[in-house]
Parts: C-alpha cells; sequence; structure tokens
C-alpha cells in the first residue's frame, strides 16, 4: 500500500509543478530556476520512482534519497513561513509552498526505516541539494543580474551578511535531517519490538 500511496503522491506532486508553471512560462518564461519549482520536482520524482521501484520490483530506493529530497521542500516551507507576506500563495502555488512540503514530511516520516545508526556523512549529505542550488542561484546572479533571492544578493546584501545566512541554512538543515533521521530510527525500533 505504502508504494501506491508514494505513486499517487509523486504523480500530485508533479501535476501540481504542471498546474502551477506551465501558464507563467507560456505568459512570462520559465521559473524552473526558482526553489519551489524544483524541490516539488524532484519530490514528485523521488516519489514517482520510489512507488514504481516498490511496486514493480518490491524493493525501495536508498532512505537517504526521501530525506535529501525532503529536506528542500521543508527550506522552502520555512522560508515562505519567515517571509509570508512576500510569497504567492494562490492556487495551485498554495500546495507547493505548503501543502506539498507538509504532505511529503508526513510521508517520509510514516514510511522511511531508517534500520542502521546515521553517519555524520549521510547526515551532511542533506546538504548536498542546497549546496547545488546554492551555487547555481549565485552563478545566475552574477551572470544575468537578476537574483533569485534577495537575501542573497551579494552585491546588495554583502558577503558577510549572506555568508552568515546560508551558514545559519546549513545548520538548520543538518539539524532537520538529524532529527528526521532519529525519528525515523525510533519509529522503526518500536515497529521491530512489535
Amino acid at each position: 500500500m505504502r508504494y501506491i500511496i508514494q505513486l499517487i503522491t509523486g504523480l500530485f506532486f508533479l501535476i501540481n509543478v504542471v498546474v502551477a508553471y506551465f501558464p507563467s512560462a507560456l505568459e512570462n518564461g520559465m521559473y524552473e530556476f526558482e526553489l519551489t519549482f524544483l524541490s516539488n520536482l524532484i519530490m514528485g520524482v523521488v516519489f514517482l520512482i520510489g512507488g514504481l521501484m516498490g511496486i514493480i520490483k518490491k524493493k525501495d530506493i536508498p532512505q537517504v534519497v526521501y530525506i535529501n529530497s525532503v529536506v528542500l521542500l521543508q527550506i522552502v516551507f520555512l522560508i515562505c513561513m519567515a517571509f509570508i507576506n512576500e510569497f504567492n500563495f494562490s492556487g495551485p502555488f498554495i500546495f507547493l509552498h505548503i501543502a506539498d512540503p507538509i504532505i511529503a514530511t508526513i510521508e517520509v516520516y510514516l514510511f522511511c526505516e531508517c534500520r542502521k545508526n546515521t553517519n555524520l556523512i549521510t547526515i551532511l549529505s542533506a546538504l548536498i541539494f542546497p549546496i547545488v542550488y546554492l551555487t547555481y542561484a549565485i552563478i545566475y546572479g552574477y551572470v544575468s543580474g537578476y537574483w533569485i533571492y534577495g537575501i542573497i544578493n551579494i552585491p546588495d546584501r554583502g558577503i558577510g551578511f549572506v555568508s552568515g545566512i546560508v551558514a545559519g541554512t546549513g545548520l538548520i538543515i543538518i539539524l532537520i535531517a538529524w532529527f528526521q533521521y532519529k525519528l525515523s530510527q525510533k519509529r522503526f525500533m518500536k515497529t521491530e519490538k512489535r
């Protein structure tokens, strides 16, 4: 049943992305550079692949993939809550910014089963997607002159401010990943004892 739920959730996320971004892409050009777009797309694909692999091959993709992917959506959610007045919460964007991160977090909690102790490398791997995206956003800002998020606009904010934001966000990501692994391990141990 869990794989069918993952498959349905993956399709739901991908439909949300298409419904939200396709009309604006036709009108204003693509917004594929936004973290909201990318995080929902990645999580949708992960759930879709996880569901299909479970149904067809009766095996799961590595749990680290789920947790590393859901971290991106959780960052979108936290940023939206911190800067609630600056985000588009109409129509399908309500799902992309609020509902999808909550659904993904619940689903990862329910279905991720970390059977062994988590090491530091596994927890730090949660930084890979955010670091790649941040690098992309900074390069994009310097090349195009358009900074996707004003909070990382180095010419306006200064390298010290942006470095502080990046370090703080990185610490939050590490704590979120660690907490999710611990919750998953605890839940799995309780399930094993039954």
